[in-house]
């Protein structure tokens, strides 16, 4: 892989990560941002904000999953195809792969991700009014930690591939 590739990858990334961003300010904007109000106040009983959020909360996934997917396709050679993709990419995210790369995301906070890619499958494959306000809410108070440490980490692994370009010029 060259510099060049690197550089790409790293963009593309960052590109992802103002996604996250964007989704976290529009939580923060709208006040459904942990810490903020009485959260389980504002949610509850209106299902219309239950899904809105709701539907943050997996656009903020499907960010992440992206990421992991570009990670997967570039450097491991291989995004998993099974029934079970999506768990088995967050797995492999949490796999230091001798020659390959280093791990992307620790344990502790595959532990946090793994509760969200749970949310992500139950909020595509449920209709909005069943929705569980107590697991949103749940998620919600998660959330801002979960996305500290998302982005620490992933600024770690941006790092640790320009440290890599830099050691190769």
């Amino acid at each position: 892989m060259t510099p060049r590739d690197i550089m790409i990858i790293s963009a593309r990334i960052k590109e992802e990560l103002k996604n996250i961003k964007k989704l976290e300010d529009e939580l923060i904007e709208k006040g459904y941002y942990s810490g903020q109000k009485n959260l389980k106040k504002i949610l509850s009983g209106d299902s219309f904000i239950i899904r809105a959020v709701a539907s943050i909360l997996h656009d903020i996934y499907v960010c992440i999953e992206n990421i992991f997917k570009i990670i997967a396709r570039e450097f491991d050679g291989k995004v998993p195809a099974s029934e079970n993709w999506h768990k088995e990419l967050l797995l492999q995210m949490a796999l230091d792969i001798d020659g390959v790369r280093k791990r992307v995301i620790s344990r502790e906070l595959w532990e946090k991700l793994e509760e969200l890619r749970g949310f992500r499958h139950v909020f595509r494959n449920v209709y909005g009014f069943n929705l569980n306000e107590e697991k949103i809410l749940a998620l919600l108070i998660k959330l801002p930690d979960t996305l500290r440490l998302f982005f620490a980490e992933i600024e770690e692994f941006i790092e640790f591939l320009q440290k890599s370009v830099a050691d190769r010029e």
